[in-house]
């Protein structure tokens, strides 16, 4: 029964630790593109987090999303790209939205939920990837550590994880030292004995003599 239970609670602290992991790794992957102003790519991929109603429903508010990089000329009708805009108001900054409109040099986008489409078009040269699929799990989970509660939780988490990694070791480590030290214990004192024994022998032997 002991060990079905400790077996359980493995898998769980395993489980725990991969959907940590794989959260600030993508946490981390948004910061750092932020950072350095360009997404990071993994084997032609990176996930973007979405935080407009823009494209809604298609890509909900607050989603993290797949993309995958892609040349511009691949990119046809329908597709949704990301682009770094040439819009004043998003300074520089990356967009998605669905192109409904493919020109020389450039493509005519829109997002799903605006009435009109985007003011600035996406120059093909400004392309960075194409939109994949939402990830809901990771999105769930990262609209869940973002809030108050959350990140209370994830606190707890951590701490958690942190305890089930190294308390075990440092409970082990200790017994181990307590035995060490019991048993030093036991030889001194056993040996203590012995030479009172041994004393005591002596003693009566030379009273024996007399």
């Amino acid at each position: 029964m002991k060990t079905k239970k400790k077996t359980a609670t493995r898998i769980i602290n395993v489980l725990l630790t991969v959907i940590l992991i794989a959260v600030l790794a993508l946490t981390a992957f948004v910061m750092i593109g932020r950072m350095t102003d360009k997404p990071i790519f993994i084997f032609g991929k990176t996930a973007v987090w979405v935080v407009t109603p823009s494209m809604e429903p298609e890509i909900p508010e607050r989603s993290f999303i797949l993309i995958e990089k892609v040349e511009a000329s691949e990119v046809k009708v329908d597709d949704v790209i990301m682009f770094r805009s040439s819009d004043p108001d998003l300074k520089g900054g990356f967009n998605t939205h669905r192109v409904i409109e493919v020109k020389e040099n450039e493509f005519i986008t829109k997002g799903d939920h605006n009435m009109v489409e985007d003011i600035y078009p996406a120059l093909k040269s400004n392309v960075v990837g194409r939109y994949v699929r939402v990830l809901p799990v990771l999105s769930a989970l990262m609209r869940f550590f973002s809030t108050p509660f959350g990140m209370v939780a994830l606190a707890i988490l951590l701490l958690g994880l942190f305890a089930a990694m190294f308390v075990p070791d440092l409970v082990r480590k200790n017994r181990e030292k307590t035995a060490k030290e019991n048993e030093i214990y036991e030889q001194e004192k056993q040996k203590l004995i012995d030479e009172e024994i041994e004393r005591l022998k002596k003693e009566n032997g030379s009273k024996e003599d007399k």
